[in-house]
């Protein structure tokens, strides 16, 4: 099966690993950049200019455009992202946010796309309900880095005492007033703030809370967190400063039976992208309606799926839904879409839809269930008997219906396919299933259906329409993306846990650039000219200069938010004046000390010889415990965007220190190799992997390296010719390895998991891209020791300076320059990806991998150790799921021809343009000249034609009101009297639905109430009664 693009593990871009070698001998010249390259338009947000954090403006890709060889793609992975635990509130979703500074003072918001403002209660906040909800309040004295935002300072609310205060308003009658505050914040755990979530911290402007009413008294949690398309939200904020790259978040809800005020995991929540680690079916992709505010889809259709054989949670693909039983809901689609629309909202517990489907829903269960519609009314169920009600499947209209990306709809689960949907197969089937929609009581031990049809215009799919989904609110591409998932955020705590990527928990998903162990390429001793010491009049115990050069490999490069590798290798190193550290397009970084010897230590040295047990530990996320492991051997870096990765051999010397022996580089296309360029990467296949047995628990990073080689290897395995192989080891990313449970619809988890699941993604690249030629950043030798004993601090401040404006020159380009490539390369690299499939299908896939595996590894104590004691594990491992991820968004794909107004196009083509907007210019000026003088003859002809027939009427008139009066002088009852005081002329009824006024939210101003314009209104049906 594919599908749309979707997102990929937490690897972040540096500006500060550049795909730059430098030689010591001929420094590089610097980059010289045309302007017009680094152009891009930034539109002007006046509310969101905030604080400035010094953290630089986001980086959403490099330029874009076409060229004469080919075009550059918008899109990506969308795989930067950080990842925060949700719990359980009462009847809703809360998150843990940490504020101020020294030490963060904790606080629980409610995550509500349906609002924009976040707010809590602070002191001296008066009966704020800080018996019910979770955390004390806020205390800003205990801050020193609280201050409220003066009335001068951009404040959207009023001015009170010269503190700038705001209120918010809900539909369910709660509101609250607060003054406008700044301080920093960032989300992270619920016990404690991670040192990695730390470093997403911005100066923030919430509402310190004065005074509350209704729920926000007695909920759980302490307050709320607007999350709507808005410029003050959160994930924009992060956005616009530089701690994410890109302007979007995902929430993934689950349904814990219980709440408390310690916490109960109850999803998970992705800010700058969604985490694919826990998804079970492709992200599709459902338009959003509004270019701000409110996400909002279009609902197509309805329909209840029912089969009490299968009884399965998922929306399934289409070729599969055929086995099911699917009943039309009869809708009104304009008026089930009326009004604000139909609004995705994690902060409404429960689904509201239009109240034009009461009937037709109640009649469309009873076709389906043969009993009736138990509205909203308490009932006593088993389980079985709810899992054996229909599952709600909501067709959604698809963000691009007519997408070029070469994949067939109804192999995806979550399309609606050609036999639902011929014209649109690629609209979205969002399922609601029973157990969603039906919420369970414990004290009651009964069920209640939190469907409602109370809406008279619009609906909103709610938390619990939500559930099972990650759903990405991608403003940025003006979509709304939904993938099945179990949303347990364990899955992801132990995949961080096992050491996918890194061993530490704490240094998961950081920033900052993370380096493996040191090695030293050369020593002190060895960098001393031998031929100074041989000499006869030599002083063998004068001090000679000489420089230590050591190597290490780039495991993380991080991000813009964070330390970047060079001061990373300074920092975790003693200080030493004049050294330095620059790091390289293959993946690793080289530090040179300056550094005194003696010939005396030249001529009398023992050297170091290799021992077999280390005898200090390490920080590096192998193992320990061998010397391999120890000195980082077997460990690849992570691939730069040059598109290489690089492993350093070291042994453990006698001198307790790790000499490198062998540096090897090699071709990769994940991480930074085209991770936000579909020109480079234009396709990605996901696969979830099951081993029977397996132990995740002993899974390490070296098992990355062993996996990534079995898995090409089986991948190719029919592949005669090195040249027609589909992949190679260096374009296999593994996302996860974590607890496998073969039964995933079961309420509570077994003690014991069945296995391990590996998540792994595959990098389907494009040799033919073309990355732009920057002069400045072609590739030059690497460091030999040579260069390094004539290293001199004169040309050490050289080389920093070219790294330092090399990292200027992306930082203007808004990330690393984009490549350009033709349409034909990407046809035919679906074909790849299909093929990628079809192996992955085969039957001897997984044979073929486990005996790679076995042939890689000891036969005891590994993760797969166990799988290879017993033909029932083998027999019962196997490929879950694959999908084909394209990175592209085609954000015009259904208006074509606007691509080719381009910028690039006008300069290249301005006469061309200019002609034809003068030729349309003076037809258009013909045309209403021509057009002005036909109406004028008309008007005047039925000005004559009214005039006539307004005398006709009048002596109608006057004859009939004789008659009456005549008639009709007794008659003494009430007239209705018009809006100008006069009886009219027809005594027509108005209708009840027209003299009714509706209160409607804004979407702009979230909380307000919008007032029809009553006045307006009567007087088009006074005019209308007149005629």
């Amino acid at each position: 099966p594919t599908a749309y693009p979707t997102t990929a593990p937490p690897t972040t871009t540096s500006p500060t690993t550049l795909p730059l070698t430098v030689s010591p001998t001929d420094p590089p010249t610097l980059p010289q950049i045309e302007s017009e390259n680094n152009e891009q338009a930034e539109a002007h947000l006046p509310n969101s200019v905030d604080d400035d954090d010094g953290a630089p403006e986001s980086s959403s890709g490099g330029v874009t455009g076409s060229t004469p060889e080919g075009n550059t793609m918008h899109g990506g992975l969308y795989n930067s992202f950080q990842t925060a635990p949700l719990s359980q509130g009462v009847g809703t979703h809360y998150a843990s946010v940490w504020i101020g500074t020294p030490t963060p003072q904790r606080s629980t918001v409610i995550v509500d796309t349906g609002s924009h403002f976040t707010a809590f209660p602070c002191t001296p906040c008066i009966d704020c309900g800080e018996i019910y909800h979770t955390d004390n309040y806020f205390d800003t004295s205990l801050s020193v880095s609280y201050e409220e935002v003066s009335c001068a300072d951009h404040c959207s609310g009023k001015c009170v005492n010269n503190h700038c205060q705001f209120s918010q308003s809900y539909s369910e009658g709660s509101s609250w007033i607060a003054t406008l505050s700044r301080d920093h914040f960032f989300c992270s755990s619920e016990a404690k703030p991670l040192p990695q979530d730390k470093e997403y911290s911005i100066s923030f402007r919430f509402g310190c809370q004065t005074h509350l009413t209704g729920l926000f008294n007695k909920q759980l949690a302490d307050g709320i967190m607007g999350m709507s398309a808005h410029e003050t939200t959160l994930p924009h904020q992060l956005n616009i400063k530089g701690k994410l790259e890109h302007d979007m978040f995902s929430m993934c809800f689950s349904r814990g039976l219980s709440h408390s005020k310690e916490g109960v995991s109850a999803g998970i929540m992705a800010l700058g992208g969604a985490d694919t680690r826990h998804h079970t079916s492709p992200m599709v992709y459902a338009r959003n309606m509004k270019a701000s505010g409110w996400y909002t889809v279009f609902v197509k259709n309805i329909y209840l799926r029912h089969d009490d054989v299968l009884r399965s949670t998922s929306a399934e693909t289409p070729k599969n839904l055929r086995d099911y039983t699917l009943t039309l809901v009869s809708a009104d689609v304009g008026r089930m879409n009326s009004g604000k629309g139909v609004i995705v909202d994690s902060g409404t517990t429960d689904t509201y839809l239009h109240s034009s489907l009461r009937s037709s829903f109640a009649k469309a269960w009873k076709e389906a269930t043969g009993n009736e519609w138990s509205k909203n009314k308490a009932v006593t169920m088993t389980e079985d008997e709810v899992a054996e009600l229909p599952t709600i499947m909501i067709q959604l209209e698809a963000f691009d219906s007519k997408s070029s990306d070469m994949m067939d709809p109804n192999e995806v689960v979550g399309f609606a396919g050609s036999d639902l949907s011929r014209d649109s197969p690629r609209d979205v089937l969002l399922a609601v299933s029973p157990q969603h929609y039906m919420e369970y009581d414990p004290q009651s031990e009964q069920y209640t259906n939190r469907i409602y049809f109370t809406e008279s215009s619009g609906g909103v799919l709610g938390a619990n329409a939500m559930m099972g989904h990650d759903i990405l609110f991608d403003w940025e591409n003006k979509r709304v993306g939904f993938a099945e998932s179990q949303c347990d955020y364990s899955s992801v705590d132990e995949a961080i846990e096992v050491g996918v990527g890194n061993s530490d928990v704490d240094e998961h998903n950081s920033l900052d650039c993370e380096l493996g162990v040191p090695s030293i390429k050369s020593s002190c001793l060895d960098n001393v000219k031998f031929s100074d010491c041989v000499d006869p009049d030599a002083d063998l115990h004068a001090t000679i200069d000489s420089v230590e050069v050591w190597t290490m490999i780039i495991e993380n490069s991080g991000s813009t938010g964070g330390l970047s590798c060079e001061e990373v290798a300074i920092n975790n190193t003693v200080s030493i004046p004049d050294q330095s550290v620059f790091c390289q397009a293959d993946g690793t970084c080289t530090k040179i000390d300056p550094c005194k010897a003696t010939c005396k230590d030249v001529l009398g040295g023992s050297p170091a010889i290799p021992i077999v047990t280390p005898n200090v530990k390490t920080n590096s996320s192998s193992t320990g415990g061998e010397t391999d492991d120890y000195c980082g051997d077997n460990m690849w870096g992570s691939c730069q965007f040059s598109c290489e990765q690089s492993k350093i051999v070291a042994k453990l010397m006698s001198d307790g220190l790790c000499h490198e022996t062998e540096s090897i580089s090699r071709d990769c296309h994940i991480d930074e190799c085209g991770r936000s360029d579909p020109c480079r990467v234009p396709f990605v296949v996901h696969s979830i992997i099951a081993f029977s047995g397996a132990k995740a628990r002993l899974w390490d990073k070296k098992y990355e390296t062993i996996f990534a080689d079995s898995f090409a290897l089986s991948v190719n395995s029919n592949k005669e010719s090195f040249g027609d192989q589909l992949i190679a080891p260096g374009d296999v990313k593994v996302l996860s390895a974590t607890d496998w449970y073969a039964n995933t619809n079961i309420r509570w988890k077994p003690k014991e998991p069945d296995g391990m699941q590996v998540v792994v993604e595959v990098s389907i690249f494009n040799s033919n891209a073309k990355l732009p030629e920057i002069e400045g950043l072609e590739e030059e030798s690497d460091i030999s020791l040579a260069d390094a004993a004539n290293f001199t601090p004169s040309w050490k401040d050289r080389v920093n300076d070219i790294v330092h404006e090399v990292e200027d020159v992306f930082h203007g380009m808004k990330g690393p320059p984009l490549a350009t490539c033709n349409v034909s390369d990407v046809y035919s690299l679906a074909k790849t990806a299909s093929d990628v499939h079809v192996e992955l299908g085969r039957n001897g896939f997984m044979k073929s991998l486990l005996d790679n595996i076995q042939n890689k590894i000891p036969a005891v104590n590994t993760p797969f150790s166990p799988v290879f004691l017993s033909r029932e594990h083998i027999g019962e491992s196997k490929v879950l799921s694959s999908w084909t991820i394209k990175t592209e968004v085609e954000m015009f794909s259904e208006n074509a021809p606007l691509r080719m107004f381009t910028k690039e196009n006008f300069l290249r083509n301005w006469k061309a343009f200019t002609t034809a907007a003068t030729f349309l210019f003076a037809i258009c000026y013909c045309g209403v000249c021509c057009g002005t003088c036909c109406t004028r003859l008309k008007m005047r002809k039925v000005h004559r034609a009214l005039k006539a027939s307004k005398t006709m009427i009048d002596n109608m008139k006057t004859k009939m009101k004789n008659s009456e009066r005549m008639s009709e002088k007794g008659r003494g009852k009430y007239a209705k009297v018009n809006l100008n005081g006069e009886i009219p002329e027809m005594d027509d009824d108005i209708s009840g639905d027209e003299c009714t006024t509706e209160f409607h939210d804004h979407p702009q101003n979230d909380g307000d109430l919008e007032l029809p314009d009553v006045n307006t209104r009567m007087k088009r049906l006074s005019s209308e009664e007149t005629e």
